[in-house]
């Protein structure tokens, strides 16, 4: 598994880093994808916004948006996908609901990697799938359900 982390304005402590590593361990392993590689880059409110308009059509910021690599080459490159996680975002709606910014992080890489591996919560019962493989893999890493504010 190859999880690789551009943090070009530096948000990330180091045991953010080390969190995100071990949250991409427990999915790709679990779903035996640990030859597979996805980019995920930490941004600000305004790269965030960007790519929202640009990719979704939505001038607003947002916390996480995952891509998958739908190219013939991703056999071959073993580049699942890209996840762009907005740093500020995360920071603001973690102290809104009571939550620590690590967990929030690791709950919104889990996010963005299960939608690159094919979950999507456009309908209430994808949804309803979704967050409970969320909470499944958090209480792995010790962190409580997210949804329970």
């Amino acid at each position: 598994m190859s999880l690789n982390i551009s943090d070009p304005n530096k948000f990330l402590s180091n045991s953010q880093l080390q969190a995100m590593k071990e949250v991409a361990d427990i999915v790709f392993c679990e779903r035996e994808k640990t030859n597979k590689k996805i980019n995920v880059k930490i941004v600000c409110n305004t790269e965030m916004q960007e790519l929202n308009k640009t990719f979704r059509n939505k001038d607003k910021n947002t916390n996480v948006l995952a891509f998958v690599n739908d190219d013939e080459s991703k056999e071959q490159t073993q580049e699942f996908g890209d996840i762009a996680i907005c740093y500020p975002y995360l920071e603001k709606e973690a102290a809104s609901q009571g939550k620590s910014i690590n967990d929030h992080i690791s709950h919104m890489l889990i996010h963005g990697i299960l939608h690159i591996f094919g979950h999507d919560h456009t309908k209430t019962i994808q949804r309803k799938d979704m967050e409970k493989e969320e909470i499944r893999i958090l209480k792995k890493l010790k962190i409580g359900d997210p949804y329970l504010i």
